[in-house]
């Protein structure tokens, strides 16, 4: 073992030195153990070594021990040393310790590289500083696995690396719950936050989050595996908070770590003013502790000079809400058998009361006591000699943990993995760091969540709007089980898109649907959006395998059939935009394999004709938030307003998007609603009001509009970038100038399923969507209706038809008829 023949070899000369300590701070909670501290006197004889007399096959055991401690000692296999902040791809061999350390550069995806005003510890002289985002988080992934215990140690030293003279203070977050918060008033203090953790995914993260007192960073971060034993420091939620970890008796200066533990746990040097140290030359052995204690830690002891006193540490702490697990180690070091009138026994007790009674050591043995004491303010451990011993209790070597308060499950692995998988394959730019859905206030970009207090959460929806996306459907998508496809919340690429042609609908994409199409010809073709069709195809390919091949069982099948983990669970696809037109096609051929099936389309676009559009009302809802542009754009509509703006520019051929999109607002927005005809709701036979839009009136094209109106006329300067290569200019230039002629080869398409409009309460709408209740008249208030998919066949030009379609506020609208729902229920519920 390195550096342990040295450290004999002084203790044979007799060399003792004062106890040193490191400054290092534990964790938020005020504890500190009450002791005599006077200065220590040592004397001659108590420093020298007492000499046994051995055999040499004592001698040569002890060599041979010490050799396999060596070789187990430079296996580094369970560790990562991490470096912040030094040079990518570069790393080092520590001069003291010996532990290799590499730079943070493949662990961390964010983050400035600095270096502290003055000298310090090799690792503590770079740091990576974060000074943007919310929270920036390093991702291990150690190669044992999950399901495995790790300390995991993060170091900070300030050090004045910004020049600012700061006393920074940020969040520490290990996976999706606070570790705890780092606090530095002192430049040149290192802060060591250290916690043993019971890993529950492949990954562990641990991510820094700025409370806006300074900028968080990172100065060194190690994770360190602890064997394949779970049963050493156990806690009820997996982690305990390193508190303190002292080496008692010792006659070293400085700590004790890496090569001497194995685990590479720091022990400080601590000796009582009322004690002596004892210690053996001997290894001593750790065969039947599944702790791995550091010989050099167990080969010394403290025991008190007046032989009839104990050994009483007591811990003051200031919250008396929190649990400590106390892991007191003993070991023999002097051979009583060579002094058979001598006996040490003594009682273990916190409190004043015996936990465990007439103990005593093994000779060169390590015992472990765990000690679990009540929570209250102050807590005193005692070691009490029994009437039968002739000798004081020792004690080797202490540590105090705290139990952690992680309430929370990290998100779903299954779920992670894939959307791991997502951010790889596209390189999604956004700040996607640590678990996805944890904490709440930290959940990633685009994604939303479900949480339930006794299982791990779930991620129920992935927009990727304007995030760049380009390639082939990534397969990671196949094991978001809880399937959102993807929308866009930007227009130029809703327009390229919605200008695509239909394409007929084969067999295989209407699954059984054709059997509900209430057109009896069997020979009648079925269209659907090329595009849309395309995407789903190659969607239901990812999840269910190549329809082609026969008796293979896709992964959806696999995992939601008989037998499968979610068997019985039933399916809701969501979706925005144009992933909510895929989610509608995808579900249609879903539908069949999976009974209780349903798709939430939120502003779809028209893709499938009218057949198949009522026919799949059963288990699709497209919901459409007031004059939302996405949901009537079609071929159709475009071309429609393509004719009516081909007027003006015959006129006018230099006009611009912009101008058309003016005057063809004017065209197209003076419109009068009124109820058209029931629907039946499914739940109850009660008839409920719909609603479709129809033109009223056509206003001439050039007439100037009212002077509200007006008021919204700069919204409307060409939201396509201003330049003349934009996807309405192209369409337009390609237009044959024939009149009010359409394409009418082209086959119309439709919002598919149930269509439910919310409009705002401004909008003169008339009957509300549940019958029998009204919506109190409230501020920006909302109603819904069942539409006529009819109506959405033209274009309304507003000065909302992009905000509409927004995601966020549809969401707001719907909140907003629930709460009005609800205040109906409960004002009818007083009244009765």
């Amino acid at each position: 073992m390195r550096g342990l023949r040295e450290r004999l070899e002084n203790r044979r000369a007799g060399v003792a030195t004062g106890a040193g300590e490191i400054p290092v701070t534990g964790i938020k909670s005020k504890a500190t153990f009450k002791y005599k501290t006077s200065s220590r006197q040592v004397s001659e004889d108590q420093t020298k070594m007492e000499t046994f007399p051995v055999l040499c096959l004592i001698y040569s055991a002890a060599f041979a021990l010490c050799l396999v401690a060596s070789a187990l000692a430079q296996d580094q296999s369970g560790f990562i040393s991490i470096d912040c902040g030094i040079p990518s791809g570069s790393s080092y061999k520590d001069d003291t310790t010996g532990i290799n350390y590499v730079s943070d550069s493949s662990f961390v995806e964010t983050g400035v590289s600095k270096s502290v005003s003055f000298t310090a510890q090799r690792q503590l002289q770079t740091l990576r500083s974060f000074p943007e985002g919310a929270r920036n988080c390093y991702t291990l992934t150690p190669k044992q696995g999950k399901g495995k215990k790790y300390v995991v140690r993060a170091s900070f030293m300030y050090g004045n690396y910004d020049g600012e003279n700061g006393s920074p203070e940020f969040d520490l977050f290990l996976g999706g719950n606070i570790w705890d918060t780092v606090f530095l008033t002192n430049g040149s203090v290192v802060v060591s936050k250290e916690v043993v953790y019971l890993s529950q995914t492949e990954r562990i993260f641990v991510c820094l989050g700025n409370k806006g007192k300074g900028t968080p960073f990172m100065s060194t971060l190690e994770l360190r595996f602890l064997g394949n034993d779970n049963t050493t420091y156990d806690s009820p939620n997996g982690a305990l908070f390193f508190s303190r970890r002292w080496d008692f008796g010792s006659l070293m200066d400085s700590p004790v770590r890496y090569d001497e533990d194995v685990y590479d746990r720091i022990w400080i040097p601590r000796n009582f003013g009322y004690c002596r140290e004892i210690n053996t030359t001997l290894p001593v052995l750790s065969d039947d502790n599944s702790y791995n204690l550091s010989s050099l830690v167990m080969s010394t002891a403290m025991t008190p000079t007046n032989t009839t006193n104990p050994i009483t540490m007591t811990l003051e702490n200031s919250d008396p809400n929190v649990r400590y697990f106390a892991y007191i180690h003993f070991a023999e070091v002097e051979d009583l058998s060579l002094k058979p009138n001598l006996t040490r026994e003594f009682d273990i007790r916190i409190n004043g009361v015996t936990v465990h009674a007439a103990f005593s050591p093994k000779y060169l043995q390590t015992n472990t006591f765990v000690l679990n004491p009540e929570s209250q303010t102050d807590i005193v451990f005692s070691l009490v000699r029994t009437s039968k011993s002739t000798l004081p209790p020792i004690i080797n070597a202490l540590e105090i943990y705290i139990a952690n308060s992680f309430s929370q499950s990290l998100t779903n692995e299954v779920d992670v993995n894939a959307v791991t998988g997502v951010k790889t394959s596209y390189k999604v730019k956004r700040n996607w760091q640590g678990d996805p859905c944890m904490p709440n206030d930290y959940l990633w970009e685009g994604l939303n969540c479900s949480y339930d207090s006794l299982t791990p959460p779930r991620i129920t929806s992935l927009n990727l709007s304007s995030s760049e996306l380009t390639g082939q459907l990534s397969p990671s998508f196949s094991n978001l089980t809880m399937i959102q496809e993807l929308g866009t919340e930007t227009a130029e690429d809703l327009i390229t898109d919605g200008l695509g042609r239909a394409c007929s609908l084969t067999p295989e994409d209407m699954d059984r649907l054709a059997n509900r199409i209430r057109v009896m010809d069997s020979s009648r073709t079925h269209y659907g959006h090329s595009g849309i069709v395309e995407a789903a195809r190659d969607l239901f390919t990812q999840i269910e395998g190549d329809p082609g091949e026969s008796g293979s069982t896709g992964f959806l099948s696999s995992l939601i059939g008989d037998g499968g983990e979610c068997a019985g669970y039933s399916i809701r696809i969501v979706g925005h935009s144009l992933g909510g037109a895929i989610a509608s096609l995808l579900g249609i051929r879903l539908r069949c394999r999976f009974p209780n099936l349903y798709v939430y389309a939120y502003g779809p676009l028209p893709c499938v004709d009218q057949d198949v559009a009522e026919a799949c009302s059963e288990f699709v809802t497209s919901i459409v938030l007031d004059n939302e542009f996405s949901s009537r754009l079609s071929y159709g509509s475009i071309r429609r307003l393509q004719v009516a703006a081909i007027k003006v520019l015959s006129q006018d051929p230099k006009a611009d998007t912009a101008l058309i999109f003016r005057l063809a607002r004017r065209f197209l927005s003076a419109s009068k609603r009124h109820r058209q005809h029931d629907v039946e709701e499914q739940t109850t036979g009660e008839a409920i009001p719909s609603i479709v839009i129809e033109e009223d009136q056509t206003y001439p094209i050039l007439e100037e509009a009212e002077p509200e109106m007006r008021l919204h006329d700069e919204e409307f300067i060409n939201p396509f970038h201003e330049t003349t290569d934009s996807p309405v200019s192209q369409f337009m230039e390609t237009v044959q100038t024939r009149g009010e002629d359409v394409d009418d080869e082209a086959p119309e398409l439709f919002l598919p399923g149930l269509v439910i409009h919310i409009v705002h309460e401004g909008n003169n709408m008339s009957v509300p969507i549940w019958r029998g209740w009204p919506i109190c008249d409230v501020p920006d208030g909302y109603k819904a209706y069942v539409a006529n998919r009819e109506s959405f066949k033209e274009i309304m030009v507003s000065p909302s038809m992009f905000l509409d379609h927004l995601p966020w506020r549809c969401r707001h609208a719907m909140q907003k008829v629930l709460e009005s729902r609800n205040l109906y229920c409960d004002m009818t519920s007083d009244l009765t």
